[in-house]
């Protein structure tokens, strides 16, 4: 028994001595550091895709010359880079960390995606960046500082490329919808809703058996959007338009209402059939206690009434109050049917995202009151909030 505690304590001294060790390290530590220089292979880096996997930059630093006792440490550095926009004082700057390494190079998708973080995208555009290097030891307080140098950047889009340039509009024009050949269409029923920057959508009655055709520009036969082939197999569901030739395109045999997609990605369009349940309504209104109308309903109109804009989708420029809810409403004056999302607590569910029909709970309005346009749209049933 004596041997074993004489054992603990001869473990626990020689513990202690290594921390006072370490302590003594640190002090030395302190006062033979010298901050690193930072330098970079080039000052401007115009990123192209071709880049991806290309070293498009260097960054070097010179060694801190941790010593201790007077003599260089054993111990490993750590050197941090940051990467941030020019002026914004590395509040929230991207990092690259390494060990040991005197320099790191950086290839184009990486730091193309480190642009992208700081919210620099617009490929057209040259941004400036401020870059420094920080060393240290295993303690914070080791932590030392490079220079600050300065580079030029533009990046690259990581977009897609459309195979055919993307209209501002789209309509929708033929003896399978209801204004016929007439040109022009009717709106906002026979306008596409733009879903993103490539994609259209809208929900249309169609006639079975009939035909009809995309066009950029309503009341202009100028320009269309048709198919090579309007007897290959399917076409009625989908498949590949053309530019400016070809035949109209073949609605389903039976007649009823119809989602149709039009890709300008992949240069394709779909067909495919909409209940009853997921038709849109024909109006839309907003209640609840973040409006000025509260919760009675009817609600004021038109102050709370959208407009529709093209097909299933709506607009409207409303005052809202902050910490407050609200619901859309396709009937005023009726409780019966309700537009609501299935989350409050769900990420930015304050400004948009996904809704749902006659269940849910009510939309919480944005953190900050002020007026807002509201955008929905029923071919993939989310909403948007913009403030104006």
């Amino acid at each position: 028994m004596k041997t074993y505690i004489r054992f603990i304590y001869i473990f626990f001294a020689a513990t202690l001595g290594l921390v006072s060790c370490s302590k003594e390290e640190i002090n030395a530590v302190f006062k033979d550091g010298v901050a690193p220089t930072l330098s970079s292979s080039v000052n401007r880096v115009n990123l192209v895709p071709a880049d991806s996997s290309r070293n498009v930059i260097s960054f070097t630093w010179s060694d801190p010359n941790y010593q201790i006792d007077g003599e260089k440490t054993s111990h490993n550095v750590t050197y941090t880079l940051e990467i941030d926009s020019l002026g914004k004082n590395f509040a929230k700057p991207q990092r690259i960390t390494v060990t040991n390494a005197l320099s790191n190079p950086v290839n184009g998708k990486e730091f193309n995606r480190m642009l992208a973080n700081l919210n620099i995208a617009d490929s057209a555009r040259n941004y400036s960046l401020a870059i420094r290097v920080k060393a240290a030891l295993y303690l914070p307080s080791t932590e030392l500082i490079s220079n600050t140098i300065n580079l030029t950047v533009s990046p690259y889009s990581t977009e897609p490329v459309a195979l055919y340039p993307v209209p501002d509009n789209l309509f929708l024009v033929g003896d399978a919808t209801v204004g016929g050949w007439n040109n022009p269409v009717p709106t906002p029923g026979q306008k596409f809703t733009k879903l993103d920057k490539f994609t259209f959508g809208g929900i249309f009655q169609l006639t079975g058996g009939n035909k009809y055709l995309f066009l950029p520009t309503n009341g202009d036969w100028g320009h269309k959007y048709a198919v090579a082939n309007a007897g290959a197999p399917g076409m009625s569901a989908g498949g590949d338009f053309i530019v400016d030739s070809g035949q109209d395109i073949p609605a389903p045999l039976a007649s009823g209402n119809y989602k149709i997609i039009v890709d300008f990605i992949k240069g394709k369009y779909t067909v495919t059939p909409v209940s009853n349940a997921d038709m849109p309504p024909s109006d839309l209104f907003i209640v609840g206690d973040a409006t000025n109308g509260g919760w009675n309903n009817p609600v004021p109109v038109p102050t709370q009434q959208f407009t529709q804009v093209s097909s299933g989708a709506f607009e409207l420029n409303v005052a809202l109050s902050s910490g407050k809810k609200y619901l859309l409403l396709p009937q005023n004056g009726s409780w019966d049917h309700k537009f609501a999302i299935a989350n409050a607590d769900a990420p930015s569910v304050k400004l948009g995202g996904k809704f749902v029909a006659d269940s849910g709970v009510d939309i919480p309005a944005p953190d900050e009151a002020g007026t807002y346009r509201i955008s929905v749209e029923f071919i993939n049933k989310t909403y948007k909030l913009t403030k104006l």
